[in-house]
């Protein structure tokens, strides 16, 4: 009966002993969770801040957007006046082109027409070469 008794005794003691333990576990779980979950105002605040980063993020796209278009009407302008440029510069360069090559053509037609006129002073000089002694004798 005494071992039993004690038997008893310890097995409360055993007992009491888990118990706290556990009870200490649990009442760290709970701290822990209560630490981990955010409060009403938490959430709140958290919201408003959501809510300003969405605003932000609109604003910001909105922004992006007002670029793009000021850059798309840049590059456009940008690329006709490029394209005007070139144009001009390339119809400047061919007129250019075009005036020398007339001058070089009134050159040699200015050319052509000397050999033409000493092509007819020749044939004179042989015609007259022709009607004296020595031309009728050359030229039979």
């Amino acid at each position: 009966m005494y071992v039993e008794n004690e038997l008893d005794i310890f097995e409360s003691k055993l007992e009491s002993v888990s118990t706290k333990k556990i009870e200490s576990q649990l009442e760290q779980l709970k701290i822990k969770v209560l630490n981990k979950v955010p409060s009403q105002q938490d959430i709140i605040d958290m919201s408003a801040q959501v809510d300003g980063i969405n605003e932000r993020i609109v604003m910001l796209a909105s922004e992006t957007q007002s670029l793009i278009s000021d850059l798309k009407y840049s590059v456009r302008e940008d690329l006709n006046k490029t394209t005007t440029d070139l144009t001009n510069t390339v119809e400047s360069s061919i007129t250019a082109q075009s005036d020398s090559v007339k001058k070089e053509i009134g050159k040699l037609y200015d050319k052509v027409d000397v050999l033409y006129k000493e092509l007819t002073e020749v044939t004179a000089l042989i015609d007259k070469a022709k009607e004296n002694f020595i031309g009728k004798r050359v030229f039979k």
